[in-house]
């Protein structure tokens, strides 16, 4: 083989034949963190030039001298190697540790770790050495996330957290939130009367079979995720008719069918399922897809809006390289239901697997991430889908 000093080749001794293969394995070293391309000029007795292989990517960190070679034949290839890592949480103005913080650490839509600090404020963990998304909640202490880098050179993850104020407020601060939270209530009462003048029409719209998949997994608490939502779906009832049907599926630790499909109009009951609804437990959405459209394909409308739409701050505990989530969409699009997703606050780290997942199933990523937001952009989607040709 031709290469640079920095690239390292072994070959197998095995008999390269016609038909057959051989291994070559290589390890590349580079001598500074960034961006690398190596060429390597491969040569063997039936060809008159070289093969010629090109191996790009970006180095993260220099290895030292010690570090395991390129395994010989007759060995496996090394497996990712993890790392010890320290988690610690402090105190950002008294650098006071913070015991029984909760931090899970996610790579993608995947939560890798999820630990708690003991009463020096630390925990100790296993991580490869990488970039991870980390969330991080502790009592009295604002909310948390972020990105951190952690290898061998840098086996430590530090977080700090600022004090929640929320009950330390002085007097003109309470007025002042009163006078909010009545502008907040003038401003809800405009929204349903701007809803009940949209009513769908029966000329122009088809019956819908409308789904809610709904994320109450312990991080819908956070950000009032689970308040947003609850806010919109009511408000998205009012303009719906006998002919539409709605039910509704929650997902955390289990998936539950809160409410079978039943007929939208019955509005009261509907109401107070959805104000029912808390959030406790891990997130394990793949198996709520699968119920949504066990159900939306039980309650089938020939000719309607037939639609499952998930709301979610987010992650799925799905592999990110397992495409069966975005193939499952995609065959059902075909069988003509529609796959939507509302983002309620999401983190940056899964925007771009939820946008996958609504994409492949035919539908819209609608953000919701404060009272602000119009949340009639959920009744604009169901007259997107549903209306008549």
């Amino acid at each position: 083989a031709d290469v640079s000093k920095d690239v390292t080749v072994l070959f197998s001794d095995k008999k390269l034949v016609p038909g057959k293969s051989v291994t070559v394995r290589t390890q590349i070293n580079p001598k500074k963190t960034g961006y690398f391309n190596e060429n390597i000029n491969l040569y063997v007795g039936s060809q008159k030039g070289p093969i010629a292989l090109t191996i790009s990517g970006t180095a993260s960190f220099i290895p030292s001298e010690n570090d395991i070679a390129c395994p010989p034949f007759g060995s496996e290839p090394n497996p990712i190697l993890k790392n010890q890592i320290v988690v610690s949480v402090i105190d950002s103005i008294t650098r006071q540790a913070v015991k029984n913080a909760e931090v899970q650490i996610h790579n993608s839509n995947v939560s890798l770790v999820s630990t708690r600090t003991g009463a020096n404020g630390k925990s100790v963990i296993e991580l490869p050495p990488g970039r991870f998304f980390v969330s991080t909640e502790a009592d009295n202490y604002n909310y948390k996330q972020d990105y951190y880098y952690v290898n061998r050179q840098r086996p430590e993850i530090i977080i700090l957290l600022n004090k929640d104020n929320k009950d330390v407020a002085s007097i003109d601060e309470v007025i002042e939130v009163k006078e909010v939270e009545e502008v907040e209530e003038v401003k809800e009462v405009k929204e349903v009367r701007s809803y009940s003048e949209d009513k769908l029409s029966a000329e122009i719209y088809a019956s819908n079979n409308i789904v809610f998949l709904i994320d109450r997994s312990t991080s819908m608490r956070k950000f009032e995720r689970l308040d947003l939502l609850k806010q919109a779906m009511i408000n998205l009832l009012e303009p719906m008719r006998d002919i539409d049907r709605l039910a509704i599926i929650t997902y955390a630790s289990k998936t539950d069918i809160l409410l079978e499909s039943t007929p939208a109009t019955d509005q009261q009951m509907i109401k107070d399922l959805i104000n029912s609804l808390d959030a406790e437990g891990r997130t394990t959405g793949g198996k709520g897809i699968k119920k949504a459209y066990q159900v939306a394909s039980k309650n089938f409308i020939e000719g309607g809006n037939n639609q499952i739409i998930i709301a979610t701050d987010g992650a799925f505990n799905v592999n990110p390289d397992d495409k069966s989530f975005l193939k499952l969409a995609n065959r059902y699009a075909k069988k003509g239901i529609i796959l939507s997703v509302v983002g309620i606050k999401n983190p940056e780290y899964t925007i771009k697997g939820l946008k996958a997942l609504a994409k492949h199933g035919k539908g819209s990523y609608i953000v919701l991430n404060s009272w602000e937001d119009d949340s009639s952009e959920l009744l604009e989607e169901i007259k997107l889908r549903s209306k008549k040709q």
